[in-house]
């Protein structure tokens, strides 16, 4: 099963994808950008997928999937947003995979599908 690790500092949000994706991954998820980016210095041969939300304290989902990026190269890093418009996509080509905006996300299942989507030269 591939592992994903999963970050957002909103913990009902993230108890909840954490629950419903576990069906498919192996999830392991933080409510702390800092100690999210020790894990994964330490863990990265393991991690085959990074999900984190964007508007954090402390270190920000971009900050996080850069370090991710830097740690795990060959992980899929997504970037979760409720403030879409307030990333600059240019800024930060290839540091993240894809850029979905939590507020069209229904449930995990399309979460799912967003990863599972992604072309193979895009993985």
């Amino acid at each position: 099963m591939k592992k994903l690790l999963l970050i957002d500092d909103n913990l009902t949000l993230l108890n909840f994808l954490a629950r419903d994706l576990s069906i498919y991954y192996d999830v392991i998820s933080f409510s702390e950008s800092k100690l999210a980016i020790e894990f994964i210095q330490s863990n990265a041969k393991e991690l085959n997928i990074i999900v984190s939300d964007y508007k954090m304290p402390l270190y920000n989902g971009i900050e996080v999937l850069k370090a991710a990026k830097e740690a795990a190269p060959h992980s899929i890093r997504l970037l979760l947003t409720g403030y879409i418009d307030a990333v600059d996509e240019k800024d930060q080509k290839g540091i993240y995979n894809l850029i979905i905006d939590k507020n069209v996300i229904k449930d995990a299942r399309e979460l799912v599908r967003n990863i599972e989507e992604l072309p193979k030269g895009l993985k």
